[in-house]
């Protein structure tokens, strides 16, 4: 067994789960707004979707410090297929909604598990790389998904629910197979942030952990504000985009949302393939990102600004380009910064505080949908986008100091 055929289950497993959650979350969105046609019950199930991660990310990072991480994906990919299973029996609003909860409970314990064990199958020269390909496959996976979800509702509104829990017993077979030379271990405690264990009250460990990080590694700091703050404005882009497309485009509503989708991933892939195949070479990763919050801001701007197919097309594909270099380089920053240490808490704190962003902007989203409208909601985000990236901009510069 070779590190590099690790990797290649590592990247399988991912690809197949990620086609699977798409085929779910786009399902459950489109099916939701054509029953109710509301932003506020849209919201409710968004909100199901990432508030377990407010309460338990952090604890379950803790939690999951002395844990065998391929262990715990594999035990959480098979119970989230069984839960799946059993809703399909009971395959209604209530049912979905309870489904959206628990897998998202379900999706902690396999993101932190599976972040936390790719430096042990590629080396840490290689994680920036790693990251690239992973997000790169998960692209073209996303081109095709809104369409195949699409085909799959005109047959059966259960389909995408049967394909995704299919994939997560495939994931759970994949993860398996893969070589660990050594029993994983979890890191010694060693510092003030891993002291008292699953005792320390979670308001506690946030301000250790914090705390923690402005001593050994203050870059990751502000990579977690900035990635909160993506997640804010992503949370409110789920909800807006079908809003959008249902009011403008609503004689091709399915049609419109798999081509906007589509092109998004295009942008990203567009600038995805010359990263990975290091024809652009990332060496800042945490500015690289900065700079290309930018990208959203012209987002936001252009499809609060102009309503049309073209704008809608073109928008996606900034954003997509955006994404394609945010995305993967957050990742790696929490990787290559973090102390090993406090790594698995460090993930579930970035679950924690981006899940409680995506839940604040979900409620505000789904109301002003309601009651104000789309376009003006777009215009305020990008305003906001262009301040956050004013006011981070000095930070620019600590990712030479960590370096030091």
């Amino acid at each position: 067994m070779t590190a590099n055929k690790n990797f290649s289950r590592y990247l399988v497993a991912t690809s197949i789960t990620a086609f699977g959650s798409l085929l779910h979350g786009i399902a459950i969105m489109l099916l939701v707004y054509e029953w109710f046609k509301s932003g506020i019950i849209l919201s409710a199930f968004e909100i199901a979707s990432v508030a377990p991660s407010i309460a338990l990310g952090m604890l379950i990072g803790h939690y999951l410090q002395k844990k065998d991480s391929k262990a715990i994906w594999i035990k959480a990919a098979v119970s989230a297929a069984i839960l799946e299973t059993a809703v399909l029996f009971y395959f209604n609003i209530y049912s979905l909604f309870v489904l959206n909860l628990f897998l998202s409970i379900q999706g902690i314990f396999i993101m932190i598990s599976k972040n936390s064990l790719l430096p042990k199958i590629v080396k840490e020269e290689e994680l920036s790389w790693a990251n690239n390909t992973i997000f790169l496959t998960i692209l073209f996976v996303g081109v095709i998904s809104p369409f195949v979800c699409s085909l799959l509702l005109t047959i059966s509104e259960k389909a995408p629910f049967v394909i995704d829990a299919a994939t997560y017993l495939v994931e759970a077979t994949i993860v398996y197979s893969i070589y660990l030379p050594e029993k994983q271990q979890a890191s010694p405690v060693a510092t003030e942030v891993d002291k008292g264990g699953e005792k320390r009250r979670f308001f506690k460990d946030f301000k250790l952990t914090i705390s923690a990080l402005n001593k050994e590694a203050k870059i990751v700091v502000y990579a977690i504000l900035l990635s909160t703050s993506i997640f804010f404005i992503a949370g409110a882009n789920k909800l807006l985009v079908v809003g959008y497309i249902e009011r403008y485009f609503s004689e091709s509503y399915y049609t419109y949302y798999g081509i906007r989708t589509a092109f998004a991933a295009i942008g990203m892939i567009i600038i995805m393939v010359p990263v990975v195949f290091k024809k652009i070479e990332i060496k800042n990763p945490y500015r690289t990102c900065l700079y290309s919050s930018l990208f959203f801001v012209i987002y936001f701007l252009m499809l609060g600004l102009f309503v049309n197919p073209y704008v809608l097309i073109g928008a996606s594909l900034i954003l997509g380009v955006g994404n394609g270099f945010i995305s993967p380089q957050l990742n790696t920053i929490y990787l290559k910064y973090t102390p090993e240490k406090m790594l698995k808490p460090v993930l579930g704190l970035q679950g924690t505080l981006t899940s409680a962003a995506q839940v604040a902007s979900i409620v505000v989203t789904g109301v002003l949908m309601d009651f104000i409208g789309i376009r003006p909601i777009f215009n305020a985000i990008g305003l906001l986008l262009l301040l956050l990236f004013l006011a981070l901009f000095h930070t620019r510069k600590l990712e030479t100091v960590d370096k030091e």
